[in-house]
């Protein structure tokens, strides 16, 4: 997962890129990637996400399919920090290895 090492932010919203890589293993088929995150300290900024899930073809052999989205953050909470976890979970029909299906990825945030 692709993501952010380190924000410094203010209460303007900024717009970044998180992107999650995946490639087939067996045949070609849709894969489906949902973005989530979690804020610590909790409410210490604000996140829009879009979209929030993207399907798209996946063949073997082709290179990763990149499952790109756009996040909107803004600090909520000046003169703090704290860290945001982004976990991006792939859905597949025909998936042989399950324990790859989560990947995750640390920004670190300072608000002004």
């Amino acid at each position: 997962l692709q993501a952010p090492k380190n924000l410094k932010l203010g209460t303007k919203t900024v717009s970044k890129k998180v992107t999650a890589v995946d490639e087939a293993d067996t045949k070609a088929q849709d894969a489906a990637v949902t973005l989530s995150w979690e804020m610590r300290p909790m409410g210490l900024v604000n996140i829009t996400v879009s979209p929030a899930s993207i399907t798209q073809a996946v063949t073997p052999g082709k290179g990763g399919a990149r499952f790109k989205f756009n996040a909107d953050i803004s600090c909520s909470t000046p003169g703090s920090s704290g860290t945001i976890e982004w976990t991006a979970t792939i859905e597949a029909e025909e998936n042989r290895e399950s324990s790859n299906d989560e990947v995750t990825a640390t920004t670190n945030v300072t608000c002004r």
